[in-house]
Parts: structure tokens; sequence; C-alpha cells
């Protein structure tokens, strides 16, 4: 089994990237971020950063383990964030993950991680 690095957001708010977290992808060659960004150029959207920044969130929200968002928390750390965001770093070993969320503070959840399980015996 391999380690693999995931992003979560470490506060209450939820997962955004700021816009310099957004440049730094575009100029660090992420296709899919370059992809949206010329996309919504074309369109010429008067809230430009505000389209660029909630795409590209959401694009990344179910790809917490991609290798570009990975790189870009850790290379601009606290830079990186989007409003109401602190982002981390987390390694798992598994293949299998999921984020737990409340109120935007969130927690890494793998298949192995143990829980505490409440039985009725009633």
């Amino acid at each position: 089994m391999s380690l693999h690095e995931v992003v979560y957001n470490a506060c209450y708010g939820g997962f955004s990237l700021s816009m310099e977290a957004i440049d730094w992808l575009e100029s660090n060659g992420c296709d899919e971020v370059k992809s949206m960004i010329k996309d919504i150029k074309s369109k010429q959207s008067l809230t430009y950063d505000l389209t660029v920044k909630h795409d590209v969130s959401i694009w990344f929200n179910r790809r917490r383990h991609h290798k570009d968002l990975v790189a870009v928390v850790e290379a601009l750390g606290d830079k990186s964030w989007g409003k109401c965001s602190q982002l981390k770093t987390t390694i798992i070993d598994s293949s299998e993950y999921m984020i737990e969320s409340y109120d935007g503070f969130e927690d890494v959840i793998t298949p192995d991680d143990s829980h505490e399980w409440i039985f009725i015996n009633d």
C-alpha cells in the first residue's frame, strides 16, 4: 500500500483557494486550472476572480489528493487559503478516503480509521 497526501480545511468556514493559489496552479502547469481559466476568460465574466475561485475550488473539492493541490498548499502555506479556510495536508496509507465536515471544519477519514461504535443492547 502506498502513502498519499490529502488536503483538508482545519478551521470552521470551508475549503477554498486564494487567487494567489490559483495563479500559482496556472503558472505551474495544472492543465485543469488552465482550461477553467481559459473558459471563464472567454465568457468575459464581470466577476472573474469570484468565478475562478468558485469553479477551481469546486473542482478540487472531490480531488483533495491531486498532486497540484497538495503542491500549492505546501508551497504557499497560508497564502494558499481562501476566505475562511486554513488548508493543511495529511498523509494517509489508504487508497480510499472521505472528507468529513462539520461547519466547514474537516477531518480526513479512511476505512482503516477505528471508530468507537456504540451498540444498543436493549
